[in-house]
């Protein structure tokens, strides 16, 4: 198994320790992919999340999986593309960065993304793929402990973007 992947399919169905999910700073949903995970998970997902008042950009919520096939749900706080001059680029940078420390804190060996911001935040795909995937991999340079991170695209043509990306980077 490749310690890291990109691929394309329902994030819903994975299999891992955890799962990424996108929301907004009141941890309700944040576009297609969001709404997936919530209509697939059972209704005590956003019960649980309603007695969490907020969350900051770029930071991690942990709850339980709600009925999904993973051990945790990671929330994160993806940002909304305003153009570039929003520290957007940073922020999202800090959602991979905070769930993969989270999931090394929390002991977890496996970890699933969906690819944060390039729906309904409208960030442009290039940018956030060359983004998550140095993120990543200089992450699991430094860190022994994660067996295995996958990337699950929606689409052929964001999945091709990550992989270009990937191949890339690992040059």
């Amino acid at each position: 198994m490749k310690r890291f992947a990109v691929q394309i399919g329902d994030i819903t169905k994975c299999q891992a320790d955890a799962l990424v999910h996108p929301v907004t700073e009141q941890l309700d949903s944040a576009g297609v992919v969001s709404e997936e995970i919530f209509r697939a998970a059972a209704p005590s997902l956003r019960e649980e999340l309603k007695g969490i008042a907020s969350c900051q950009p770029g930071a991690v919520v942990v709850t339980d999986a709600h009925g999904l096939a993973v051990k945790k749900l990671f929330h994160t706080v993806n940002p909304k593309w305003q153009g570039g001059d929003a520290d957007e680029e940073r922020i999202l940078a800090d959602c991979y960065r905070n769930c993969l420390q989270k999931a090394v804190e929390l002991g977890l060996k496996t970890l699933v993304f969906p690819s944060i911001s390039t729906g309904a935040y409208h960030f442009p795909v290039n940018l956030a793929a060359n983004i998550a995937v140095r993120t990543i991999l200089d992450f699991l340079k430094t860190d022994s402990t994660l067996e295995s991170v996958q990337l699950v695209c929606l689409d052929a043509r964001t999945t091709l973007v990550y992989d270009m990306c990937a191949a890339q980077y690992q040059r």
